[in-house]
């Protein structure tokens, strides 16, 4: 009888044990979802905006514009002899072109479909003015015409948002994604509707500075393909 008792006893503390541990279980389960939701909570990102009043929209600088640029003096039909006695792909050239162009104006219809106010500019007529007058600047290129559009603007705040205009060819890293470039209404409707997260990016300046004299005997070098007027910065 003892024996029994004993056993009954064992298995009633065995049955409290279990239940304590179950009941532990269920609170400290009740409290690990009640944490985890309230970290969700936290961790939950507000729905980004962004102003999209007006845009300016900063177009690359094709291969025909730069020889155009570089043989301001001569007609088309001269021109295209020029480039034809060169050996370049005169035909391939200007439909890369063409094509550019038919890009950057299907950006500006379907920005002005949103009624959203449109301005363009290309590498010469590019300024701070049109910055300061944009809400967002729309580079239509790859990451070479993105950079130029970045690089100078000076309000951390403003956005630059890049279309890839030649998916096809390029990666275009630091522009939308593909689809954007084959959606351009999608990708506006997205922007507008606040899917989409902010990415900030570093920049690089460097500065070289010397002694007033020298400067006279300094003779710049532009990187870039495109000869434009040069710039130096006395200090």
């Amino acid at each position: 009888m003892m024996s029994v008792l004993n056993n009954f006893s064992v298995s009633i503390c065995r049955g409290v044990k279990r239940l304590q541990s179950t009941e532990l279980g269920e609170r400290l389960a009740e409290r690990l979802a009640r944490r985890g939701s309230t970290r969700s909570q936290a961790q939950v990102e507000p729905t980004p905006r962004l102003k999209m009043d007006k845009c300016l929209i900063v177009s690359k600088v094709t291969r025909y514009e730069y020889e155009k640029h570089a043989h301001d003096d001569i007609s088309d039909g001269e021109l295209e002899k020029v480039l034809r006695k060169r050996g370049s792909d005169y035909e391939t050239m200007l439909d890369n072109h063409r094509q550019q162009k038919a890009f950057e104006q299907g950006v500006a219809r379907s920005l002005k479909c949103f009624g959203i106010k449109v301005e363009m500019a290309s590498r010469l007529t590019y300024n701070e003015d049109l910055i300061k007058w944009c809400d967002v600047v729309v580079p239509c290129g790859g990451d070479g015409t993105f950079l130029l559009a970045a690089s100078r603007v000076r309000d951390a705040n403003k956005p630059v948002i890049g279309f890839n205009s030649s998916p096809h060819k390029s990666v275009g890293r630091l522009c939308l994604p593909t689809w954007c470039s084959n959606d351009v209404k999608g990708a506006l409707q997205a922007l507008r509707e606040g899917r989409f997260r902010w990415m900030r990016r570093s920049r690089i300046r460097t500065t070289i500075t010397c002694e007033h004299k020298l400067v006279d005997t300094i003779t710049p070098v532009d990187l870039h393909t495109m000869h434009i007027p040069r710039y130096v910065h006395m200090s």
